[in-house]
């Protein structure tokens, strides 16, 4: 027979053990990113760790933006348009897949934290895609 997990005398759901590890994993990638330095580096609840993604994610967003208004200046009129259309569809799939990577704790403390993470992660590569393309120039 299979044994089921106890948290103090209580049975656990492995919903609850997807929380527990999501949150582990969360915990661990916010020390790895932010080092030994700065508050990021010992924040150890939910609201402190979102705290620090949304200013990653807002310093993110600022990146992109910037490289993005570059590229799209030294382009020509015709692949502006590419580049616009490019972004407005790769905003979509990232709202789209946000959301699905969210849905791993939906309803729980930890949803909001996982969007975030995942918005700030894939603005950090659309940002090394965009400054690529603008290097190729």
């Amino acid at each position: 027979m299979a044994r089921q997990g106890r948290v103090r005398g209580k049975e656990s759901s492995p919903a609850g053990r997807l929380a527990a590890l999501v949150w582990l994993a969360l915990l661990t990638a916010a020390t790895a990113r932010a080092g030994d330095e700065g508050p990021c580096a010992a924040a150890a609840t939910t609201a402190a760790m979102r705290g620090c993604e949304e200013a990653r994610l807002k310093r993110a967003e600022d990146a992109m933006a910037a490289a993005y208004a570059a590229l799209e200046r030294r382009l020509p009129p015709l692949r502006q348009e590419k580049l616009r259309g490019s972004q407005r569809a790769w905003l979509r799939f990232r709202d789209a897949d946000t959301a699905f990577q969210a849905s791993a704790a939906e309803g729980g403390t930890l949803a909001p934290l996982l969007e975030t993470t995942a918005r700030a992660d894939l603005t950090e590569a659309r940002t090394t895609a965009l400054e690529r393309a603008l290097d190729s120039r």
